[in-house]
């Protein structure tokens, strides 16, 4: 549904799931010759998967998007390119989007939409993913950089924050005011991880992840 002046590609990895995804996306694929299809034999994990698709992409800047959330802006894309491409010192952009609980679309709330989790600004810099993450991985938009994903992130239990965090080493990052997509949390979803541990669990998950961020 975007509609850009711009070309750009859809790089795809299905990390071997078995319902029936692949035949969805072979089919997808064939239809559009926009995606590129990376056919799986084996289950690599999310992290491993994610850092195979960062790796490939040659464009300038990258679009990131989980395959239970979608957008809902078909200008989306061309909104944060135009804020990147006339505003070099910010390395990522990133939008509002609402949250679906379980699937069920009569549970978005279309008068209600989220922007920076727990904070105010719309400016952010590295010291701001030392606590809570203000970045929702489904409405950021961010410069190709080759290696961003760095080995630590394996060690990590999420790659969103620490990606988040290198990625703010490059430049600014800039909250769009609109929202773009809708974030679809449900018992598979990261969102649901925090309520499957103890507080002492999940804490120390954390903790180490920002540890890592800090000594890398």
């Amino acid at each position: 549904m975007q509609k850009t002046n711009f070309d750009f590609e859809i790089l795809i990895r299905d990390d071997f799931s078995n319902d029936g995804s692949d035949e969805i996306i072979e089919k997808i694929a064939h239809e559009n010759k926009n995606v590129r299809y990376f056919k799986s034999n084996e289950n690599i994990g999310g992290h491993k998967n994610i850092k195979f698709l960062l790796d490939l992409a040659d464009s300038e800047y990258i679009a990131y998007l989980d395959g239970d959330d979608y957008w809902t802006a078909s200008d989306k894309l061309q909104k944060q390119i135009d804020f990147l491409d006339a505003n070099p010192e910010y390395s990522m952009c990133f939008c509002g989007y609402w949250r679906q609980r379980e699937f069920d679309k009569s549970s978005i709330n279309l008068n209600v939409w989220e922007g920076p989790n727990f904070y105010e600004s719309d400016d952010f810099s590295s010291d701001d993913f030392f606590g809570n993450n203000p970045v929702n991985s489904l409405t950021r938009v961010f410069r190709n950089r080759k290696g961003i994903f760095k080995d630590y992130f394996l060690d990590c239990f999420i790659n969103d924050l620490p990606l988040n965090y290198e990625i703010s080493k490059i430049g600014k990052i800039k909250f769009l005011n609109f929202p773009g997509g809708v974030y679809r949390e449900h018992a598979g979803s990261a969102s649901s991880l925090h309520g499957s541990l103890t507080e002492i669990e999940f804490k120390n998950l954390l903790d180490k992840t920002l540890f890592l961020m800090k000594n890398n």
